[in-house]
């Protein structure tokens, strides 16, 4: 595993978690209000766990005594994620908040008496 990796997934297991439970909280607001601006701020957090994740990952890999090549040749991953990452930290966020909401419709559900 490159130090890229090994810190790229540092931060996701820092971020991700942190973004579940803001979109938890999200999901447990009772207006529009509150639960829009939650669920907007979970995912800048996962967003920024994704940014932070790949910058640091690569200052990481660039800081080796002798750097591969690799380490510098693709800048692409960066302004992707600069650029795009948005989009797979709404999926994830959306992905959790649909997940909430079908568990908590099967727990209801089984828990009816009939």
């Amino acid at each position: 595993m490159t130090p890229f990796q090994k810190v790229f997934l540092m931060y996701l297991a820092i971020g991700l978690p942190l973004g579940l439970l803001v979109t938890f909280f999200g999901y447990k607001a009772k207006s529009l209000v509150a639960r829009l601006p939650l669920c907007l701020l979970a995912v800048l957090i996962v967003w920024l766990t994704l940014f932070l994740g790949v910058t640091q990952g690569y200052d990481a890999w660039q800081a080796l005594p002798d750097p591969p090549e690799k380490a510098f040749s693709d800048g692409a991953k960066l302004t992707g994620v600069v650029i795009a990452g948005w989009l797979p930290a709404t999926i994830f966020v959306a992905s959790a908040y649909v997940f909430l909401m079908l568990l908590v419709k099967f727990t209801r559900e089984r828990s009816m008496p009939r």
